[in-house]
């Protein structure tokens, strides 16, 4: 859930407010989407606009929990104009970040729902689902029985993917790669949490978004949890939407780098990394850390030695472990 606000305009669309409430004999029971956002108001009407109109090509309910962290720009009161009755606003205090606000979103209707059938959509403000969306997510779904689903996203302006779900990769614990689909995307390892389908029966085994995580790696950490409850991992067969990436370059000196990536939001955040290598490696995870930590500085050095001319000035890519 990003801090900065992206120029970025919502699609002039007309939504029946009925397609909120659709027919109750579709693929599943209850949607309950849930979402994170903070002063990015336009990416986020325009997110929930994409997600009533792939809802009304099915049959579906769904209703909409939001966790808005702090924002300044009258996102809150958009979303309420935009969707009525059917979302709930929760406000945070500006530091909550993606994983406590969706723990918070999460719990918030896990504690209210009673339906066997219901499943809770785990939805970022920036992903731009398209008319088929829902309905390939369900297809997905109905095809393997009680697993998660995981929605596959490209580039806005590319086929390239730019999320989804993730393999096991190396031997660093959270090294992970994007799948190459096929039978690739059937067991997967772990996720990207911009878009997930999960019933709530399961939401309930694995235990629910860790709002401990300062923003990365939550996901990770669920898709972790998920495989060691024997609860399988599966996603779409094709892109279901748009998506760009956020883990652009980042300029600057190596201290700039660095601050990046061991930052909240940053793959190497000390805080989140502890967490959640205390669970895949409760022996080593002091090791693995400075590990990490140090390998980073080797190939920041080396890079600067064999370019010193470009070392200040030059972008480089905020790292992260997945």
């Amino acid at each position: 859930m990003g801090r900065t606000e992206r120029n970025c305009e919502p699609v002039e669309i007309s939504i029946d407010q009925t397609l909120v409430q659709a027919k109750d004999d579709g693929p599943t029971g209850k949607l309950h989407v849930i979402m994170a956002c903070h002063n990015r108001r336009p990416m986020t009407i325009r997110s929930l606009e994409n997600l009533m109109v792939s809802a009304s090509q099915i049959a579906v309910e769904f209703d909409v929990t939001i966790v808005d962290d702090g924002s300044t720009d009258g996102t809150s009161e958009a979303v309420r104009t935009l969707l009525g009755d059917a979302v709930t606003v929760i406000q945070g205090d500006g530091s909550w970040y993606w994983a406590r606000s969706m723990q918070i979103a999460e719990s918030w209707v896990l504690d209210r729902c009673r339906g066997p059938r219901d499943c809770i959509l785990w939805l970022n403000d920036d992903t731009y689902l398209d008319e088929g969306a829902l309905h390939i997510l369900f297809k997905t779904q109905s095809d393997r029985r009680d697993n998660i689903v995981v929605g596959v996203f490209t580039e806005p302006a590319s086929d390239e993917r730019s999320y989804g779900g993730l393999k096991r990769v190396g031997l660093h614990p959270l090294s992970y790669r994007q799948t190459a689909g096929g039978d690739e995307g059937t067991n997967l390892d772990a996720f990207n949490g911009n878009c997930v389908l999960v019933p709530v029966n399961i939401a309930r085994k694995v235990g629910g978004i860790d709002g401990g995580f300062a923003h990365a790696l939550a996901d990770i950490d669920y898709g972790y949890r998920s495989r060691m409850s024997r609860i399988a991992i599966s996603e779409t067969p094709r892109a279901i939407g748009h998506c760009a990436r956020g883990d652009r370059a980042v300029d600057g000196s190596m201290i700039t780098r660095w601050k990046s990536f061991t930052g909240v939001k940053g793959g190497g955040h000390r805080k989140s990394m502890t967490r959640i290598l205390q669970k895949t490696s409760p022996r080593m995870w002091p090791l693995i850390i400075a590990a990490t930590y140090g390998i980073w500085w080797v190939r920041a050095i080396t890079s600067a030695l064999a370019n010193p001319a470009q070392a200040l000035t030059s972008p480089a890519k905020s790292e992260t472990n997945t």
